[in-house]
């Protein structure tokens, strides 16, 4: 019957298609070659499965279908695609990270601007301050703890600061009005920057009779300067100069002064001044002439060693204290009204020792004597040799 079937659809043109499916594209090609029909390739199908990957998928007409031989039979091929990873949808909401929040924290930072001034900053992570108090401590004048703040600024200016100096900041923060709520807590530390020059004195010397000083670090705008001192009753003419030192002169020894200078623009405003104390010096211990040689304070051993008294003095002179003629050794003490008798014994020794008799004056003149024409300087301490007096 088949058979007859067969020769049937033969005879009226007809052909059955044939099963494609699972077939290979190649395959499928071929089987519908050798009935004589036509096809066409439709779209992919997506399968996961990669055994089934580039066979046969669906077919148009289906197996056995009685066709003519101008009928164009479709079929589609299987195409394998990866497939995504599978989360079950709990994955993304682990029960501890909505359970447990980031912990607040407070990060601040201090930094200088200028020799007198720190500015201070802080930024929060899961916190909110409503209030804060700040304690500065480090260089004078710490501690410095300022008021509670009821405020959300997240800086603070600090001025009028020491130069070269190190300040830490200690800040308490209050998620709540007045410091209540949760407390979070931070510091930070700055230095300022180094001091600025300042116009000052910055040497002094003196004599017995004058002063000089020197300044430096003029402030900007400096053109002269007005310097004058000041002591004893009143100050000093003021004198203008463009000069960094300066003397006066013809001043009293040992004395204190005040030394000042002022630096002016050319306007002769002052932009800055300084003073400083300073003496002058004292007058050095008694000056003699160049007449009076200096010797070491010894006698060569050729020097005689003197008797309290020469043996032509008379005895009433024994017991009397020394007076400044001819040293301790051959000295008087008395007055040209008591001693006139013993004039020719002064003469004569005088005389002997190169000297001349002092005895003119009034009656309470001590007798004295006369070395090369001098009186002895230091009295009862000298004697004469070779007309100079030896001290």
């Amino acid at each position: 019957m088949v058979n007859a079937f067969g020769y049937y659809a033969s005879a009226k043109g007809m052909v059955l298609v044939p099963n494609l499916s699972e077939l290979t594209s190649a395959a499928a090609i071929s089987e519908l070659e050798s009935e004589g029909l036509n096809y066409s390739l439709g779209a992919d199908v997506d399968t996961t499965n990669a055994a089934l990957d580039n066979l046969v998928a669906a077919q148009d007409p289906a197996a056995n279908t009685l066709v003519d031989y101008e009928t164009v039979v479709q079929f589609s091929l299987y195409n394998l695609v990866s497939v995504p990873p599978f989360f079950p949808p709990f994955f993304p909401f682990f029960p501890f990270f909505p359970s447990f929040p980031s912990t607040p924290s407070v990060s601040v930072s201090a930094t200088a601007i200028s020799d007198t001034q720190i500015n201070v900053s802080w930024s929060f992570t899961n916190f909110t301050a409503q209030s804060f108090q700040i304690t500065r401590t480090g260089a004078p004048p710490s501690p410095n703890v300022y008021p509670l703040v009821n405020s959300t600024d997240t800086t603070f200016t600090n001025l009028g600061l020491t130069c070269n100096s190190t300040y830490t900041y200690d800040i308490i923060f209050y998620s709540g009005l007045d410091g209540t709520g949760t407390q979070l807590s931070g510091s930070a530390t700055a230095t300022t920057s180094a001091c600025a020059a300042i116009f000052a004195i910055t040497s002094t010397s003196s004599g017995p009779t004058s002063i000089t000083y020197s300044w430096a670090n003029p402030p900007a705008g400096t053109t002269s300067y007005r310097v004058f001192y000041s002591g004893e009753d009143f100050p000093s003419v003021p004198v203008t100069t463009t000069a960094t030192t300066h003397t006066f002169e013809s001043l009293t020894p040992n004395t204190a002064y005040q030394v000042h200078v002022e630096a002016r623009n050319s306007g002769g405003a002052i932009l800055a001044s300084a003073s400083a104390s300073v003496s002058t010096q004292p007058v050095s211990s008694p000056f003699f002439p160049p007449s009076f040689p200096f010797f070491p304070p010894f006698f060569p051993p050729s020097f005689p060693s003197f008797p309290d008294f020469p043996p032509s003095f008379p005895p009433e002179f024994g017991s009397t204290t020394y007076y400044g003629c001819c040293g301790d050794a051959t000295s008087v003490t008395g007055t040209y009204a008591s001693l006139s008798a013993a004039t020719t014994a002064m003469e004569q020794f005088c005389a002997t020792e190169t000297m001349t008799p002092l005895v003119s004056g009034p009656s309470t003149s001590p007798i004295s004597c006369l070395c090369g024409g001098v009186p002895e300087p230091y009295p009862g301490q000298c004697f004469c040799s070779g007309g100079v007096w030896i001290c």
